[in-house]
């Protein structure tokens, strides 16, 4: 199974720019154990996506989630990831305010946060409660419907593919 992550059609008369897509795994707590266990294992998005750059908090247990991911899909490795102060935050606010500053060249940004931020800001940018919790080493796939990563808004977003532990022990 192979994902790509795109953007929807651009509508006639707009900018003709691919809009950007969002998509993140929360750290989660030591509630689950370490970066090397099934639940952070790379090897269920390795099937689904490219590997690209993720900007991780600095939380101990975020860094463990970044490198279980890393341990089970190794072309995540060889990719640049970035810590960021700003990531560790349980403001959805916060966590937009951040998205809103990134440049527009990145056509994607991957995130490795905290809860109730990523799980409030979903429902945020989805404009509905279409996410109860993003669990531990839960994954969450925003489509946006933007231009530039300043337009962010409430209602600019679907959900359109999740991840969670539950489902990995089906795999």
């Amino acid at each position: 199974m192979q994902f790509r992550i795109t953007a929807p059609q651009v509508e006639t008369g707009q900018s003709g720019r691919k809009r950007p897509v969002l998509v993140w795994m929360h750290g989660g707590g030591f509630l689950v154990g370490a970066g090397s266990t099934a639940v952070y294992d790379g090897a269920a998005l390795a099937r689904r996506m490219q590997p690209m750059s993720i900007a991780v908090s600095p939380a101990r247990r975020a860094q463990l989630t970044l490198e279980g991911l890393c341990d089970g899909w190794p072309a995540l490795g060889d990719e640049p990831h970035s810590t960021e102060e700003s990531l560790y935050t349980f403001s959805s606010g916060e966590l937009c305010d951040w998205i809103a500053l990134q440049d527009d060249t990145h056509r994607a940004l991957f995130l490795i946060g905290h809860n109730p931020a990523l799980t409030d800001l979903v429902n945020s940018l989805c404009g509905e409660h279409c996410l109860d919790n993003l669990p531990t080493a839960g994954y969450a796939e925003l489509a946006l419907r933007v231009d530039r990563w300043r337009d962010l808004g409430h209602g600019c977003a679907t959900l359109g593919f999740s991840l969670f532990p539950r489902q990995l022990a089906d795999e």
